[in-house]
């Protein structure tokens, strides 16, 4: 009987601990990010911000492990320096183009961000401030999103965008 009520208080410390922890284990769930249907990034939420790692946003501009020399963060503040087809050209100088990984193009020079977030070390880069980027003024993200939901951006090359989607 003894034993009985042992095992009772343990799975009824579990089943709290589910309902008190689920939810902030489910909540650190990132959200794939699609780009015209291809995979970009995981976003996911700090302080209530949708942002993407700035590691994959430079992997999806054909970038490799640093933003130097055609992105520049300074501060808070990631700057689009060169148009990225010299991206390309790097890459068919060691023999392997990154021509066919690159999501989008720089298309000019500017400001992409103003809001670089950091976390646990690591830089994010605002979804919105993206959407912004590629000449998307009016993208709010989604209202109500579940944690591992997909997220699609879905853009054209627009001549006022710093950035051009590849098609």
């Amino acid at each position: 009987m003894e034993s009985l009520r042992s095992i009772s208080k343990a799975a009824l410390c579990v089943v709290g601990f589910l309902l008190i922890a689920g939810g902030a284990i489910m909540e650190d769930r990132p959200n794939p990010v699609l780009l015209n249907g291809k995979p970009f990034a995981n976003a996911i939420k700090i302080n209530g911000v949708l942002a993407i790692p700035l590691q994959d946003f430079v992997k999806a501009a054909g970038g490799k492990l640093s933003v130097e020399p055609y992105f520049q963060l300074q501060g808070s503040t990631l700057t689009a320096k060169a148009a990225s087809d010299i991206f390309a050209k790097l890459g068919d100088i060691k023999g392997e183009s990154k021509d066919q990984q690159r999501l989008f193009n720089i298309q000019k020079v500017g400001v992409i961000s103003t809001n670089v977030l950091m976390k646990n070390g690591k830089a994010y880069l605002p979804l919105a401030d993206v959407a912004k980027a590629f000449g998307n003024t009016s993208w709010q993200g989604p209202i109500t999103l579940r944690p591992g939901e997909s997220i699609s951006l879905n853009f054209t090359t627009n001549a006022n965008g710093i950035l051009g989607v590849r098609q």
